[in-house]
């Protein structure tokens, strides 16, 4: 399964709590209706939009959908931005990557008409999300360095609304997502250096929440790195803490998956089996396909071991779809993977032997592809910039005798 990745929660201040009551929610968003069509409403419309997602999937998509048409009605170019950036958020939560993009897109060109750095900054991230959810590293890479560009901008603290604290809590997820870049591309020390940084800011701010967030990518590459059983303690030892907090359900569904994985690859089948079923559980509930798809394989994989060929076959035929429409690599080659073992254990050789093929070329594409020496170089490059960058505003600095430092690159 991919790793996590940070897209939904970027840049949204949560505004409204989550209602509990339609009754309530009902009066609530006839106020917000009944408010002037102007920037305000468009806001509120559009916070409490994103806030539903987990609730009512419904009535979130046409309230973000009718703060767009609001935005654009007033031509406020910063709404407009805003409200595309929300309903891309609102796609990606719900698998439609497509449409996601799209919007985010256009969030992006709206942010560059008005100047506004930190919304430029949230569509790059977000950008970056997508291309990577869709296997394609290359532009996420990029994506994700822009975003790091605008963030050691210091104009971006021109916004009144951005402070140091605001500024370091985005500066942490970008490096999470970094880190879970460099996991999938198998460069474990990048992926380590990257979540150590990102859980430093968070243990600065002393936030539980987030710091168990993060300690998932952490446990992520406890695992590639071969040591099981300590990514398997480390989830297990904040799963509480998140499992009490307002973070997406698609996060805990991706947790519990690979809580499962690490109970299966300890032959520990039982504990698999009940984590595996609470993914499939959730991902039902919150109705997303690559949640339900990774789930079966994952449960098929599980019925294999316990030589259920039969409840095997089921749950693979019910994700193959899925896995052979999918445009990532990632979860091409773990599907190959698993039905080349399958088809071993059940004795159908010839089968057995085209999925290795498939699995092999696949896998050489991920690997062999020379995406983790760019990624590397790409980083590497950018971090020199700065650098030469910096001591260059510095040494300005020094012969008009000022003392300002503000470079981010000591976070």
């Amino acid at each position: 399964m991919k790793k996590s990745i940070l897209i939904l929660c970027l840049f949204q201040v949560v505004v409204f709590a989550q209602p509990n009551k339609s009754d309530s929610l009902k009066l609530i968003i006839a106020k917000i209706y009944k408010l002037p069509t102007d920037s305000s409403q468009v806001r509120k419309l559009g916070s409490l939009g994103f806030d539903l997602q987990d609730i009512d999937s419904t009535i979130s998509k046409k309230l973000l959908t009718d703060a767009l048409s609001k935005s654009i009605s007033i031509k406020n170019n910063y709404t407009i931005a805003n409200s595309y950036r929300l309903l891309g958020l609102w796609y990606s939560n719900f698998d439609q990557m497509e449409k996601a993009l799209i919007c985010q897109n256009a969030s992006l060109d709206a942010a560059k008409k008005s100047n506004h750095l930190f919304l430029m900054a949230g569509a790059n991230f977000n950008i970056g999300s997508i291309k990577y959810w869709n296997g394609e590293y290359d532009s996420s890479i990029d994506y994700f360095l822009e975003t790091q560009k605008i963030f050691d901008n210091p104009k971006i603290f021109e916004n009144k609304i951005v402070t140091k604290r605001l500024l370091d809590k985005k500066q942490s997820d970008l490096f999470y997502n970094m880190s879970a870049v460099f996991n999938t591309l198998k460069n474990l020390p990048k992926a380590e250096e990257y979540i150590d940084k990102a859980i430093a800011i968070a243990t600065k701010y002393q936030n539980k929440k987030v710091i168990a967030f993060y300690t998932q990518q952490k446990a992520d590459n406890y695992f590639e790195n071969g040591n099981t059983e300590k990514a398997l303690r480390t989830r297990l030892k904040n799963l509480t803490e998140l499992e009490k907090s307002d973070i997406p359900k698609s996060y805990l569904q991706g947790y519990y998956h690979n809580i499962a994985q690490e109970y299966f690859e300890l032959n520990k089948i039982d504990s698999a089996k009940i984590y595996a079923k609470k993914s499939l559980k959730t991902a039902t509930e919150i109705k997303i396909k690559h949640g339900i798809s990774n789930a079966k394989w994952q449960l098929g994989t599980i019925a294999m071991k316990e030589k259920q060929f039969l409840v095997a076959q089921k749950y693979f035929d019910e994700c193959k779809n899925y896995y052979l429409q999918s445009e990532d690599p990632t979860e091409k080659r773990n599907y190959y993977e698993v039905m080349h073992q399958f088809m071993f254990e059940t004795k159908k050789y010839k089968d057995a032997y085209l999925y290795f093929q498939e699995y092999s070329v696949i896998n050489d594409t991920i690997l062999n592809s020379e995406r983790t020496q760019q990624f590397s170089e790409r980083e590497a490059k950018y971090q020199s910039a700065q650098k030469d960058k910096n001591i260059l505003i510095l040494e300005k600095k020094q012969i008009k005798q000022r003392t300002f430092i503000y470079s981010l690159a000591a976070i």
